[in-house]
C-alpha cells in the first residue's frame, strides 16, 4: 500500500494515492511515514489544516524531526499564525540550526 500511495503520488493521482495512504494508516496508526506523507498530500491539495493536523501526530510520534517542526512553521505562516509559526521555527532551529530557510524566517520575523 505504501508503495502503491507513492506511485500514484507520482502519477499525479492525488486521490488515490490518499486513500492508499489512509488505509495504511488504519493499519499502523503511528507509522511516521505514512503520517508524513498524508501530511503532504493534504499540503498538496491545499488543505492547509487537514496538513497541520497530521503534522502534530506525527510530531507526537517524532518530536525532534526538525524538517516536520519547520514544515508546521511554514504551514502555520501561511494561515496567519505568526505566534504558532514562531514556536515551531523556533524548535526546529534548536534541533537544526544550520537550516538556512529556518534562519531566515527567524530574522525577518526578529526584523518585524
Amino acid at each position: 500500500l505504501y508503495f502503491l500511495g507513492l506511485t500514484y503520488k507520482k502519477l499525479n493521482r492525488i486521490d488515490e494515492a490518499l486513500d492508499c495512504f489512509l488505509k495504511l494508516h488504519a493499519i499502523l496508526l503511528n507509522s511516521g511515514q505514512v503520517l508524513y506523507q498524508i501530511a503532504n498530500i493534504y499540503e498538496i491539495m491545499e488543505d492547509h489544516n487537514q496538513a497541520i493536523e497530521c503534522l502534530l501526530q506525527l510530531i507526537s510520534v517524532v518530536p525532534t524531526d526538525p524538517h516536520v517542526l519547520s514544515k508546521l512553521g511554514k504551514l502555520y505562516g501561511n494561515e496567519g499564525d505568526k505566534s504558532q509559526a514562531f514556536h515551531y521555527y523556533c524548535e526546529s532551529f534548536r534541533y537544526f540550526p544550520s537550516n538556512i530557510e529556518v534562519i531566515e524566517w527567524l530574522g525577518a520575523f526578529y526584523i518585524d
